[in-house]
Order: C-alpha cells, then structure tokens, then sequence
C-alpha cells in the first residue's frame, strides 16, 4: 500500500544529515505513521519522536480519528532484520482540548499573537509513552501495510528520496565495498605524475596501489563467479562496480612490475612515501590529488606494517567529542567556570566546533533558539555550552594522560546519579583550582564514566584513575580490589540525598601501592 505521503523530514536547528524518513498512511478513521532511522543519521532522540507524535496526533485527533506512531529500525539489536516499535501514549484529553479551542480561536481572530501561537504549537498532548517491539510481518498483520524491504546499507537519505522521486520505481546502484573505484582514482592520479620513472617514492607508491587495484578487481571476479547475492533485493538492488577492461588490466600489471614487491613490509619505503606527500603539499598545493594518493597509499602500508610488527602502533586520537552532557552539579559548573568564553552565536559555535554542533543540536527541538556559547578550557580542548530547560555542554574529551601522574593534593570528582544520567563526567581538582577532564580509556559513548555497581562504566572508571595516579606503574593486585570495591559500592549506603563522587589522588595512589 502506497504512503498518502512520503519525504525525508529534517529539522532546520539540527543539521543538513539528521532526520528521518516519515511516512504517513489515511485509512478510514485511522491514521499510521512510521518514522525510520536513516542509517547514515543519529539515532533519532526520544523527545524528537514525542515532538513529531504530538504535532501529528494534535492535527489528526481534532477530527476523531486514530492515530498510531511507529518507528523503523533497520539491524535491530537482537534481530537479524528490521523491527518496529509502536510508540504508544495516554491523551491529555484537557491539553488536546486546549489546543482545539487556541487554534479555533486563532482561525477567527485572523491570527494568534506570536507567543500564544508559539504555546498552542508545543502544547504537549502525549504522556507517559510506552514502547512495544514489533516485526515487520506483525505491523503488516495488524495495519495492512507492507514495509519495502530496503538493505541496511541503502536506507540513507540520498537513496530513498531518489526512490520517492522517482515514482517508488526499482533502483540500482553500486555496492563497492573494497573501494575499487577510489582504489582506481588515486591510481589514476599518481600514474599521471608518475609518468615512466621507475625508481623513487612515486614510482614505488605507484606499484603498490597498482598492485592492491589488481588484487581488488580479482576479489570481485571470485564472487561474482561463486555466485553470490550481493543485492537482497527491496526497492533498491545492488550490484558489482564494472571490472578492470583488458587495457586496464594490462596497465596496472605494468604498474606493478615496476615497483618493489618487498615494498608492502619496507618501513623505508613508507616513510619515503610519507615524506613526499608532505614536501608537495607545502611546496605544491596544486597538487592536491597526488598528496591524497600518496596519503591513501601510506595508509594502506601503513596497516599491513603493523600487522608485521615493523611500525609502531597508531596511539590513536588525542581527543573525542563527548555527547551532549546535563550540568547537575557543582562539579560541572565549577569545570565550565574555568572555560574562557570567546562568543555566542548558533553559526559561530558551528564554525568554531562543527562536531560538538551536531552533538548539541541532537538535544534540541525544532523550535528552540538557545544562546549556544563556545570557548577553550584551560588545556585548549574546545567547549560548546548552552541551556535548554536545564545547562548541556559538549567537550573533546581527553584519551591520552599527560607525561606525570596528578599531585597528592588532587582530587577526584563528580556528580553522583550517573544511572539515571547515562556516563557522568569525572573531573581531577587541582591544587590551584583548575578541573582537568580524566582522560577516557575508550573513544564511543564519552564521558563513559559510571559507578556505584558492577559493569563496563565502573570498570572504565577504574582503569583510568589507576591511570591517572600511577602513570604506567602497576598497581598492587589487592589495592586494585580495593579501588574496584570503592568504586561498586560507591556512595556508601544508607545513601545521602546528593552525595558527590569525592576521592583523593594522594590516598588513592598509597592505595593502589600498598594494597
């Protein structure tokens, strides 16, 4: 059954990428509507979907009809495919009222005033939501309504808004997931500047991504000839990019026959390669095609090199931008106290720290305009900071700890009810006052700090204040069971009504020595 209407829905206040693919169906006395999480989107946030339920059920409930929301997930934790959720909740039957007779009145009066308008739109009309998994077989069993069947890897805005436009017809695109195409871009480019030299750092990046492209394009003939599905049909099927024509095969043999074959597991050859990249593109920036080759190139060595055991391990980033954090307390005040503030602004925040952005529009309805404030703290790290109902901010937070572990004086804080917060922020407090971020031991889901019980969230914990108070010493086996008990049972019970997470660098590192 085809949706009465289709479209990719976004929201103006978060950005360009983050929205949902909304389709409504108008059945007699009953409206259905599915919201679905693009996979190349944030998970839509539970006050949007309240938001887009109440603003569909106040337009549709005035005139008696029901109403069910659902949203769409593609890769469901613990199923294979698809799976629905029913979002269901009570009517405020006084609120819905209220909204009926503001509107009314604004239909004879010419107008509501802005702020009367402002208050009918986001009188809320749901409460209490409740949520209830479903198949897609179930939701057809129940509505009548068959779900297209769109793989994981097609369900993105660009897709279905093309599948919409083009009157819902079949679509084929190009599944490439070994990059053949970009394999055979930058070969393309370095081939050109290479010319018929065969010696030198460009030559031999040349012979190693000749060498790869040949290696992908025999890759995809295998599969093609084991006859494997690579589309599993729906509304958008997938297929192979075309493979490498004689001539091009022929060349890239070419190619290859030039370079080192050793080349994959020389260090030196590498670092040449690196090396070359950065001297034309400080000296050359006409050459940006060739440096973008010869990073690809370099990074390709670079994973084969450290599988060998002939490179250093990548440390890793030094930063990841934190999700958008509630201020509850006086630890995450006194922290966003010693940031300097440089400016206000919706496009000065974005420009100043475009991923934090994205992280504080995922907490903002459609309609809010807060006063979005940017700035560094002490150790340069970027901070956004806003107030939404209630003080959020977003911050790059720390993976790395610095040369020395902190002073016997510091001391380790942060707001307790992490459970009911989600990962809480834990701060160190120096001597002098200044609040260092405690570094993360892991780049998702930060601050992903947690305690008093059992689980990832303590343990992470754990690991990074051994981390903070002992450097790299080990710690004494039984001092580590006394930190993980502290940490568990954290605060004590019977527990205070605010009770803040308050530990001593100098006592915990005696601790963690002497167990």
């Amino acid at each position: 059954m085809t949706p009465d209407d289709e479209d990719i829905v976004r929201l103006p206040m978060l950005s360009d990428h983050f929205g949902c693919h909304l389709r409504i169906w108008r059945l007699e006395r009953r409206i259905i509507v599915v919201a679905g999480n693009l996979t190349d989107g944030p998970f839509l946030p539970q006050g949007w979907i309240e938001q887009c339920v109440s603003k569909i059920a106040r337009a549709r409930f005035l005139s008696g009809e029901d109403f069910e929301f659902y949203q769409y997930l593609l890769d469901a934790p613990g199923r294979d495919g698809a799976a629905l959720i029913r979002v269901g909740f009570d009517v405020d039957v006084q609120g819905r009222g209220d909204a009926a007779f503001l509107a009314r009145v604004g239909e004879l009066a010419g107008g509501l005033p802005p702020e009367v308008d402002r208050a009918a739109a986001e009188e809320t009309v749901f409460h209490n939501p409740t949520w209830r998994t479903l198949t897609p077989e179930e939701f057809t069993t129940d509505t009548g309504i068959s779900l297209p069947d769109f793989p994981a890897k097609t369900y993105t805005a660009a897709l279905v808004e093309r599948y919409v436009a083009e009157g819902r017809a079949d679509i084929e695109i190009v599944d490439d997931p070994y990059m053949l195409t970009v394999y055979r871009e930058h070969l393309g480019a370095l081939q050109a500047a290479a010319g018929d030299s065969e010696t030198g750092a460009l030559a031999t990046a040349t012979g190693v991504l000749a060498d790869l492209v040949l290696r992908i394009d025999r890759a995809y003939a295998l599969e093609a000839g084991s006859g494997r599905d690579r589309g599993p049909g729906g509304p958008i099927r997938t297929r192979q990019p075309p493979p490498l024509s004689p001539g091009e095969r022929g060349v890239a043999e070419s190619l290859a026959s030039r370079g080192d074959p050793g080349a994959y597991q020389d260090p030196a050859s590498y670092h040449a390669i690196e090396a070359l990249a950065r001297e034309l593109e400080s000296a050359n920036p006409a050459a940006a095609r060739i440096v973008a080759a010869l990073r690809f190139v370099g990074r390709e060595m670079a994973a084969v090199l450290r599988l060998a055991g002939l490179l250093p391990e990548d440390p890793g980033p030094e930063f990841a931008v934190s999700l958008a954090v509630p201020a509850l307390g006086a630890a995450d005040f006194d922290f966003l106290a010693t940031v300097r503030w440089r400016g206000t602004g919706l496009e000065a925040a974005a420009e100043f720290f475009p991923e934090g952005f994205d992280r504080c529009t995922l907490r903002l309805h459609e309609q809010a305009r807060p006063v979005v404030e940017h700035g560094r703290d002490p150790y340069g790290r970027r901070v956004l900071r806003w107030t939404a109902g209630k003080t959020f901010f977003v911050v790059e937070w720390p993976l790395r700890h610095g040369g020395s572990p902190h002073p016997d004086e510091a001391n380790i804080i942060a707001v307790t009810k992490p459970q009911s917060s989600g990962g809480r922020p834990v701060y160190v407090r120096l001597p002098d006052g200044t609040h260092d971020l405690l570094p993360s031991p892991c780049v998702t889901d930060n601050p992903p700090f947690t305690w008093g019980y059992g689980g990832t969230g303590p343990s992470r914990l754990e690991s990074a204040i051994v981390r903070a108070c002992l450097g790299d010493e080990k710690p004494d086996p039984e001092g580590k069971r006394w930190l993980e008990r502290l940490i568990t049972d954290h605060p004590p019970q019977p527990r205070p009504v605010r009770t803040e997470l308050l530990l001593n660098v100098g006592e915990v590192r005696r601790q963690l020595r002497k167990g």
